[in-house]
């Protein structure tokens, strides 16, 4: 029997600690392969791509030159349109930090996702609001405003909108206002109160977790294979052979 141990010490969202039970699959041998992964080429630092649950992703930007300005110190509320999800609304990652004339460290983090109708090309009425205390981490980049923090939160209770508005807004803090980092792959139009319409993309990805993966894992060997990959990004369990066994422990903050 093989026994692989992954400690990811700050960041996951998924709020489980398990050891994922017995294994068995048909084969010569038992191997567990580390392949590269866009999400993340490290343990502690986030990758700068959508997990592969997204239903709507727009990653961040490398330059972020019209951040979303979005925090309750100083009453600007920053919002992106998205469309085609065709799954309840599970979580959220988004991407961006503190900044007040320089960088500054947003401590303790705390935020309120709200989801809108659309209202002619603008945010319409509130669905969906929430107040969460996202698990994050510190990401390798510099979007000129100051290092980037992923933020990633699960829901209360599953979104159900196919298209619309999100707004993510900076809570309980003042003198270190939330930037919300450009993103990619959106339409070109956000709205910021103030302002209205702005050509500009923020950085976020729509999670649609489907309830066994929710709970971590499911029984078979796909679901497991799936669970792990889903989690860790970098990893997954490739050649494990004939009545050969392996286990996997995950432990870590936020699991």
């Amino acid at each position: 029997m093989k026994t692989y141990t992954i400690d990811k010490k700050q960041g996951w969202s998924r709020k489980c600690s398990v050891v994922i039970g017995v294994i068995l699959l048909t084969g010569a041998t038992a191997t567990a392969d580390i392949i590269d992964s866009p999400r993340s080429a490290k343990l502690n630092n986030p990758s700068l791509v959508c997990p592969e649950d997204s239903v709507s992703s727009q990653p961040p930007s490398p330059i972020t030159s019209n951040p979303g300005w979005s925090d309750e110190a100083d009453s600007i509320r920053s919002y992106d349109n998205f469309s085609g999800v065709s799954a309840p609304i599970t979580g959220i990652v988004w991407w961006g930090g503190g900044y007040n004339a320089g960088t500054c460290v947003r401590d303790p983090e705390s935020f309120e996702v709200g989801f809108y109708a659309d209202n002619g090309n603008q945010p319409g009425a509130l669905i969906s609001s929430e107040t969460l205390s996202p698990d994050y981490v510190e990401t390798e980049s510099d979007a000129g405003f100051g290092t980037v923090r992923r933020y990633e939160a699960t829901f209360a209770a599953p979104v159900e909108l196919s298209s619309g508005w999100v707004s993510v807004y900076g809570k309980g803090l003042t003198g270190c206002y939330f930037y919300w980092a450009n993103g990619t792959g959106g339409n070109g139009n956000a709205y910021r109160s103030g302002s209205g319409s702005i050509a500009a993309d923020f950085a976020f990805c729509l999670i649609s977790t489907p309830p066994e993966a929710a709970g971590c894992c499911g029984t078979g060997d796909d679901d497991v294979k799936t669970s792990v990959k889903r989690m860790l990004g970098d990893y997954l369990i490739v050649g494990l052979g004939m009545m050969s066994l392996a286990v996997l422990t995950i432990t870590g903050k936020g699991l």
